[in-house]
């Protein structure tokens, strides 16, 4: 971004984008029908579906519970990155304000200078990749609805057909797509739907967001003595 802000009777939606205002908010908003991003805390990242967007902030669809800290990073797409505050959560939905105004228009069209592809999330996940009886140890970098980027000793070919297994993960059959070093690119044979994928993710992040929620609610209490002795 620029940082130049559109003033919001100006943000005019782009061509044959599914948006329609919704009105009776301080700033007016935008609905984005099914517009996938992800939001990323200190622990993982997590996918969302854009539902609504305005100059000061932004509704998402979450699949789960929200990670643990308030402030988050929201990143579209194309890799363009809001930093955001959670202000509120309801029935899998949740409000968030943007840390300074942003360009509804230009976050809209979500423009790139590279093909759209769907939004992948980052993981270091150890994984066993199999090629009929053999199998060697591989490490999950990230992964999508449709593939995933890998990293393994063991020379693949470009086209050749593997299995992957790992923990909180069914059995995935995949293909080689291209590769770069030890660094491969893999697509899946059956798509995730993103609700699976959403929930496969939370599985493998809830234990080390429950903590991190309970440090944060055991730090915001040993704030309110010393904030009462202020006060007195």
């Amino acid at each position: 971004m620029d940082g130049k802000v559109t003033p919001i009777a100006a943000a005019r939606p782009p061509l044959g984008a599914q948006i329609s205002p919704v009105r009776h908010r301080a700033a007016e908003r935008f609905t984005l029908m099914l517009r996938v991003a992800k939001l990323v805390s200190s622990h993982g990242e997590y996918p969302c579906v854009i539902r609504d967007v305005s100059t000061t902030g932004v509704r998402v669809r979450m699949f789960h519970d929200l990670p643990a800290e308030k402030r988050l990073a929201l990143m579209l797409g194309n890799g363009e990155c809001f930093f955001v505050e959670n202000m509120w959560e309801r029935d899998r939905e949740a409000g968030f304000r943007f840390s300074s105004p942003i360009d509804v228009a230009a976050f809209m069209q979500e423009t790139s200078a590279y093909p759209k592809r769907q939004v992948r999330l980052a993981l270091e996940l150890p994984a066993t990749l199999s090629i009929r009886e053999f199998s060697s140890p591989i490490l999950i970098r990230d992964i999508s609805q449709q593939g995933a980027k890998l990293e393994s000793e063991r020379s693949l070919a470009e086209g050749q057909r593997c299995r992957l297994k790992a923990h909180h993960l069914p059995e995935i059959f995949a293909s080689v797509l291209w590769r770069k070093g030890a660094t491969y690119g893999v697509v899946f044979q059956r798509s995730f739907r993103l609700d699976e994928l959403a929930a496969l993710i939370w599985a493998l992040r809830e234990p080390v967001e429950r903590v991190a929620a309970i440090r944060l609610h055991e730090a915001a209490a040993s704030l309110l003595p010393a904030a009462s002795l202020r006060a007195s």
